[in-house]
């Protein structure tokens, strides 16, 4: 072909080429501003989804935490409390809920009796529309709609949940009880709606966003939108609720409505009858999408020119440049060899005849060491090969080098061993071509020291990953580097969530002081071991008991360079020990202190007595005619005397205030900061009430009285024995006027 035509037909080439070069540039602007926006509008959507799941979490959290207040007050003998009992109680459990707006508890009849908001007694709030529907179901918190105003005093049903939500509001929840002859009591709890929005506010919501709680008859509970919602979004809310009572806990969808794009996010609680709604408009999700679209056009568009003019011109540039010889084959097979000379992996070079063409100084002396293993003559790929053994199922040497070799890929790697089995190789292949010369490269490289090293390394990696106590590496900084499957077994956080972690951040739980800590650092960074035990804290809050040994590990500059923490689990062991002090000092019948028990706390009483001087008494206490009993009924009758009485008397101690059985039917009460009245007071309550609760028993009746001898702990007093011997003193005088009375010691001649 002539040459002119020829050129003419490469500049047509060219500037097809330059043509498509920007056609596909364009296409790819096009095709990239398409999958910004399609990422814009995914990562929105699962903002919406996590927005959702948390809105959901919050709300089923709240609920639950009131459920279990209701439940509590209704379920804890609340029944024969007056109103003004019930005020305090509803007022007090309110004090430490913000997300409450009021407590209300309603009669049989729905009339509001107590309240910790006085307006809202006297008021019959609406019930009926509440869900569940089953207004007879007793034990259910049951969900009203919201409501505007601030209580019930001032509240009224918001109607049309597509109305624009009030600006004050609350949400009503309802639970019921029976409570036998005292009839239903139900509490209704005013929810804090403004509580839920703050929450749902404080994870920043982007524009066009908005959040709304649904119940599942389509009423609105919460919502973030300041607006009225269009026919159209308001029919397509009714269509998701619907999905919801069919089964649709969760989803996500797009929906075009009044001429825009919505992305559209719900899930549905589990335990509740409703749902979150979760909204964005498109438009708005995907607007920094096409703004960066936008920036990166108009920096690209004079860069692609620049490339295609720079193109164009080395074009014509090399057009009029002549293209010259390169130096001979054989010289550069000359220079090659030499370098290749210098290289301490073995480097074969074989033609497309697969017979070698070049090697250098190392691959001889190997072959020299393996001679009886090798073909005489010109070395062929196959008979390198066959020095080489791979895994079963691995490509052997000879297939890989032999599909290089015709192209079938680009290059091969394995690791082998000789078949002599004395070392282990890698071999990389790659093809090699210059000029008419075409073949294949074979590097060969000793990896048998690697080898032995990642065995070692393996077997230590495996006993460490399957040793039972926790193993934590850290660096000096106390960084956690590694840590085995039984660190996560004892403190529940994954290796993932350790990395990079101290582990102060993660198990400390507070019960060991900073000279504690001090003190272990003190030891390890001298480069001594150290071992103690601590209390630590796992992931889920729950402590435990640990013993630790730190082993500081250096460098080969003398360094410290990490921390090794071997941990065991020895809460067992410690709630063992806890056990048996508890049985030690705890009498097995009544599970009151035991004497022994009682004379230490006495001991320790009549100490601060002296030190400080306050008044402190001691009640003796016995079961009268209690022979008697046994006797009569049982000594199985007598241990059920003797719990009753002690669950009697526990009821009127305060929480200082110490009980103990001191053998037989005598018991004894340690009653701290109590002068001689208040002790004769409680004495007599407690003889009163056991007075007046004969004990049934295997169908009998058992009447029972106590008598009871009062004295004080005086600083004169040289054993805690003494202040016991005055009452027992009382007691006796007690005893001897009739029983079921109380003496004290003060008035002893």
């Amino acid at each position: 072909m002539h040459p002119d035509r020829w050129s003419r037909l490469a500049d047509f080439g060219f500037v097809a080429f330059l043509a498509a070069c920007l056609a596909a540039a364009g296409a790819a602007l096009y095709y990239h501003g398409q999958r910004l926006q399609d990422e814009a509008a995914t990562t929105e959507r699962r903002l919406l989804e996590a927005d959702a799941r948390h809105t959901l979490d919050h709300l089923e959290q709240t609920y639950h935490a009131v459920d279990l207040t209701l439940q509590s007050l209704l379920e804890t003998g609340y029944a024969t409390h007056d109103a003004d009992t019930w005020n305090r109680l509803l007022s007090d459990a309110l004090r430490h809920a913000p997300f409450l707006r009021s407590l209300s508890l309603l009669d049989d009849t729905g009339r509001v009796t107590a309240s910790s908001n006085p307006a809202n007694i006297g008021l019959r709030p609406a019930l009926d529309d509440y869900l569940p529907l089953e207004a007879e179901r007793l034990g259910v918190l049951r969900i009203g709609a919201l409501h505007a105003g601030r209580d019930l005093a001032d509240g009224r049903p918001l109607g049309d949940p597509a109305a624009v939500p009030p600006a004050l509001g609350y949400l009503p929840v309802i639970r019921a009880v029976n409570k036998g002859e005292s009839g239903t009591l139900s509490l209704l709890a005013a929810l804090n709606v403004d509580y839920f929005l703050n929450r749902v506010w404080a994870r920043e919501l982007g524009p066009g966003t908005w959040i709304e709680v649904l119940r599942y008859d389509g009423a609105l509970l919460v919502s973030t939108r300041d607006w009225a919602l269009e026919p159209a979004l308001h029919a397509a809310n009714a269509d998701i609720v619907a999905g919801w009572r069919g089964g649709k806990e969760l989803g996500s969808l797009d929906q075009a409505l009044a001429g825009r794009t919505l992305i559209t996010t719900w899930r549905v609680a589990r335990m509740l009858p409703l749902g979150v709604l979760a909204r964005s408009d498109r438009t708005h999700a995907v607007a920094a999408a096409r703004q960066e679209i936008r920036r990166q056009s108009l920096l690209l568009s004079p860069l692609i020119a620049l490339a295609v003019a720079g193109v164009f011109a080395s074009y014509w540039a090399l057009r009029q440049m002549n293209r010259r010889r390169i130096a001979a084959q054989e010289h550069d097979l000359d220079r090659m060899a030499r370098l290749l000379d210098a290289l301490p992996a073995c480097v074969l070079l074989f033609g497309q005849n697969g017979r070698v063409l070049l090697s250098n100084r190392t691959w001889q002396a190997f072959a020299a060491e393996h001679a009886a293993q090798l073909a005489h003559g010109a070395l062929h790929y196959r008979d390198y090969a066959r020095l080489l053994r791979c895994d079963p199922g691995a490509t052997s040497a000879e297939e890989g080098i032999g599909a290089v070799l015709l192209d079938a890929q680009i290059a091969f790697e394995g690791e082998f061993a000789l078949a002599d089995g004395q070392c282990a190789v890698q071999v990389l292949v790659r093809p090699f071509s210059h000029e008419r010369l075409r073949g294949v490269v074979v590097l060969q490289l000793d990896i048998t020291d690697r080898r032995r090293t990642e065995e070692r390394n393996r077997l230590l990696y495996a006993a460490l990953e399957a040793a039972a106590n926790a193993i934590v590496i850290t660096d000096p900084d106390a960084v956690i580097e590694w840590a085995n499957p039984a660190f996560t077994t004892l403190t529940g956080y994954s290796r993932d969530e350790a990395l990079g972690r101290k582990p102060k951040e993660l198990v400390r739980s507070g019960r060991q002081d900073a000279a504690f800590y001090r003190a272990l650092w003190d030891t390890i960074l001298r480069g001594e071991v150290w071992r103690g035990e601590l209390v630590n804290k796992r992931k889920d809050g729950q402590l435990y008991h640990e013993a630790l040994t730190i082993t500081p590990v250096r460098d080969r500059s003398g360094r410290l360079a990490h921390f090794v923490a071997v941990k065991e689990d020895i809460s067992p062991r410690k709630r063992q020990e806890e056990e048996l002090k508890r049985l030690a000092n705890t009498d097995p019948l009544t599970g009151v202190s035991n004497r022994r028990a009682f004379m230490a706390q006495l001991s320790a009483e009549l100490a601060r007595v002296r030190r400080y001087g306050h008044s402190a008494a001691v009640l003796m206490l016995d079961l009268d005619h209690f022979k008697a009993v046994n006797d009569r009924y049982g000594h199985a009758a007598g241990d059920a005397v003797l719990q009753r009485f002690t669950e009697l008397a526990t009821a009127l101690l305060r929480q200082t205030d110490i009980l103990g059985r001191l053998g037989g039917e005598e018991f004894a009460v340690l009653l701290p900061q109590t002068d001689e009245a208040g002790a004769y007071g409680l004495a007599e309550r407690i003889r009163v009430r056991v007075a007046g609760q004969p004990i049934d028993y295997d169908g009998h009746t058992i009447p029972l009285t106590v008598s009871a001898g009062i004295a004080l702990l005086e600083v004169t007093d040289p054993r805690a024995d003494a202040v016991l011997i005055r009452a027992d003193q009382a007691l006796y005088r007690a005893k001897q006027r009739g029983r079921n009375r109380v003496e004290s010691a003060a008035t002893l001649g």
